[in-house]
């Protein structure tokens, strides 16, 4: 769990390749974010950390298998 640097969101990451986008002040989750990322063998990579742009514009994810990096916009 983190919370946006601005302060206006807390991101909750999964064993599950979902991360949720919650608003801070009414506890709504505002977006969802799957990664699909496959590994060698086809199957799904399991995200390994992320985060949030220094701005709070974007989510940022890094992933195992071919150790891929996945950038969200939080508006769209």
């Amino acid at each position: 769990m983190k919370f946006s640097p601005d302060g206006k969101f807390i991101m909750l990451s999964t064993t599950e390749n979902v991360i949720f986008l919650i608003d801070s002040f009414d506890g709504k989750t505002k977006h969802k974010f799957r990664a699909t990322i496959y590994n060698e063998v086809g199957s799904s990579g399991l995200v390994i950390e992320a985060n949030f742009s220094p701005d709070s514009k974007y989510l940022i994810s890094g992933s195992e298998g071919k150790r891929k990096v996945i950038c969200w916009n939080i508006e769209t």
